[in-house]
């Protein structure tokens, strides 16, 4: 039996579930928020928890922006700076909401351009499924292609 390729469908699955647990968290911070917070009874609490967030933020953006390294244009598209980047990936978690807030927005953009990114190759792997499957219908098990059948 031929062996299957499923890293594509691992890396959308963990992107996807990178971003479902990044939206719960942060629905999670806004519930909390409107109960008060963490940080009425204990400061401390507050400040672990906000620098989870943000170094979750910036392991999701250095992810986002892995993915387009391939793809040059998107990330002139971007405009941002390498010693921004450095400054926010050496802040280790410490950002101010100003900070905060553009790490979300480049976050957002970074998805908006994998979308477009996969539209545009979403056609050409599906005209390549079709030949393979047309291929695949003549084919048969444990023979070499090139021989042929004696009938």
């Amino acid at each position: 039996m031929p062996k299957i390729n499923f890293k594509k469908v691992e890396q959308e699955l963990e992107a996807t579930l990178a971003k479902f647990h990044f939206e719960y968290i942060i629905g999670l911070e806004e519930v909390s928020a409107s109960f008060g917070g963490f940080g009425v009874s204990d400061p401390k609490k507050a400040m672990e928890h906000a620098k989870r967030l943000n170094r979750f933020a910036l392991r999701q953006m250095k992810h986002g922006l892995k993915s387009l390294v391939s793809h040059k244009k998107y990330i002139k598209k971007l405009n941002i700076k390498k010693e921004e980047l450095k400054k926010y990936m050496d802040s280790e978690g410490e950002l101010t909401p100003e900070e905060r807030a553009k790490v979300q927005a480049i976050i957002e953009k970074v998805r908006e351009f994998q979308k477009e990114i996969q539209k545009k190759i979403l056609p050409q792997e599906e005209e390549y499924v079709k030949t393979r499957i047309k291929k695949a219908t003549y084919l048969r098990h444990n023979v070499k292609p090139t021989w042929l059948p004696l009938h």
